[in-house]
């Protein structure tokens, strides 16, 4: 919470939430809040309220601390991993069912929380326990793919 945040950065609203919330709430960050969608990045947000960063910021800031929002990130839908796994196992017989999990957990998550902005990496670490070539890049290809179905932005 102490550093500064990227425009680019995506908040959803808490689940503690609640009118009287509302009624201690500066302006600012009331017009702030009705904005915050999981969807919308920082910079949205204040383009669409007429507000500079700065000031989105110090409104998202002043609603963190109050636990009405949080940092959204998105996460890899389980049944992207599972097709995964089942990729891993023909490549490499039956150790590929435990490699993408030890993957995972080396970067210190747990499958049914695998942020997306960390497939690259996966992806990286999984095409090194591929040792042909012609394995490794098909592999490769298919994960750029289920990466554009994730984030239809990204290369």
């Amino acid at each position: 919470m102490g550093q500064p945040l990227a425009d680019d950065s995506v908040y959803r609203r808490t689940t503690n939430f609640s009118e009287s919330d509302v009624k201690l709430l500066s302006g600012a960050s009331l017009r702030v809040l009705l904005e915050i969608d999981g969807r919308r990045t920082l910079e949205e947000i204040g383009r669409r309220l007429g507000m500079r960063l700065d000031e989105v910021a110090k409104a998202v800031k002043e609603l963190e601390k109050q636990e009405l929002v949080a940092l959204f990130e998105p996460r890899v839908p389980l049944e992207l991993l599972q097709r995964i796994q089942g990729w891993m196992i023909k490549i490499l017989g039956p150790l590929g069912e435990f490699v993408l999990i030890e993957k995972i957990e080396a970067m210190g998550h747990a499958a049914e929380d695998f942020p997306v902005r960390l497939f690259p990496a996966l992806t990286d670490d999984l095409c090194a326990e591929i040792k042909n070539p012609e394995m490794a890049q098909a592999f490769r290809r298919r994960m750029s793919e289920l990466m554009q179905t994730l984030n239809p932005s990204a290369a």
